[in-house]
């Protein structure tokens, strides 16, 4: 399940949170994909909107996102960070995000 988040406008940055906590208190090695969900013009680089890598802190994963650097304005990005339980489980948690030309 993904959470839509509100319209960022394109001189704004944001940091996304995905919150583990239901099912872990510490998360390791947790791997953050970007999918492009627009139409065309097709995103040559969609993991070009993040800023920096993602921070963690116990079961909450941190990513900073820059709407600059987005290649398509006017789209919709899913972000989606997966990470494995203790016990093998693999639990995903996403959000998407839209990009405007102003807000």
């Amino acid at each position: 399940m993904s959470t839509r988040l509100p319209i960022l406008g394109i001189k704004e940055s944001v940091v996304l949170g995905f919150d583990f906590s239901k099912v872990t208190t510490n998360v390791s090695d947790p791997d953050l994909v970007v999918t492009f969900l627009g139409s065309a013009p097709a995103e040559a680089d969609p993991t070009a909107i993040l800023d920096g890598g993602p921070s963690i802190s116990g079961a909450l994963v941190t990513q900073r996102v820059n709407a600059q650097n987005a290649g398509v304005v006017l789209a919709s990005y899913l972000f989606q960070c997966t990470m494995m339980t203790e016990s093998g489980d693999v639990v995903t948690v996403g959000s998407i995000l839209s990009v405007a030309a102003a807000v």
